[in-house]
């Protein structure tokens, strides 16, 4: 009979063991979820100069900011996986969302776009208008501005292009798409006399193609930007249907 009392040991060790196994996996499960509610509805920054909006999703565990300023937040974040896994250290970046805009200028029957350098990518390209919606914008409302500020021009063809998210795993905002057709000049008085000076800025060329101008610039990758790119495409796509 002596060999039932280590037998008893084993057993009632590993009973014990296994409750708390459970117990540990309820309190983590419990904790993920309650935490998970709190990041996703109170975090707030107290130090950060981002402005904009941070995204915060119901598999979201923790947060950790990394660096930030008026233009952008670079977050660690630890989320709950579909099989239940929490992956940590995972780089998420807050952006505020965007607007990019093919213009049709009525007067010459052409496109503007500006021909331009910019520092992530070598040699000339050509983009299309772009900027930030600011404050409580509406996207819609972001574009007329935009097309106002930049262009001195106005328009009463808006065609809605889609909203993309920019990057589906690390974030980087939302943008809006648009093509404004047939757009005139401003009257004098709606003239907008603080236009920002981007040519100065940004060594940015505003040119005019034609249709077929434009599209060879798409085909030959000098739209290079996969915003820009699918703001043209998908202009021309509504202009063949």
């Amino acid at each position: 009979m002596g060999y039932k009392r280590p037998l008893f040991f084993i057993l009632t060790s590993y009973a014990i063991l296994s409750f708390l196994s459970v117990q540990q996996s309820l309190y983590d499960l419990f904790y993920h979820s309650i935490h998970s509610c709190v990041i996703g509805n109170c975090i707030n920054y107290k130090n950060s100069q981002y402005q904009g909006e941070l995204y915060r999703s119901a598999s979201t565990v923790d947060v950790k900011p990394l660096v930030s300023n008026k233009r952008i937040s670079v977050e660690s974040h630890s989320m709950l996986s579909e099989d239940g896994q929490i992956i940590s250290d995972w780089i998420f970046i807050n952006e505020p969302n965007q607007i990019n805009v093919l213009v049709h200028e009525q007067s010459s029957d052409k496109f503007i776009l500006f021909r331009q350098q910019k520092y992530a990518l070598p040699g000339i390209n050509y983009a299309v208008l772009g900027g930030t919606i600011e404050g409580h914008e509406i996207d819609l409302d972001a574009a007329k501005r935009e097309l106002k500020e930049e262009l001195q021009l106005q328009s009463n063809e808006w065609i809605p292009l889609g909203k993309y998210r920019v990057n589906v795993n690390r974030g980087e905002g939302n943008v809006s798409l648009f093509f404004a057709k047939n757009s005139t000049p401003l009257s004098n008085e709606r003239m907008i006399e603080n236009q920002l000076a981007f040519d100065e800025l940004e060594h940015q060329q505003k040119v005019r193609l034609t249709r077929n101008e434009l599209t060879d610039l798409l085909l030959k990758g000098q739209i290079a930007e996969v915003k820009w790119s699918a703001c043209v495409a998908l202009a021309l796509l509504h202009l063949n249907k």
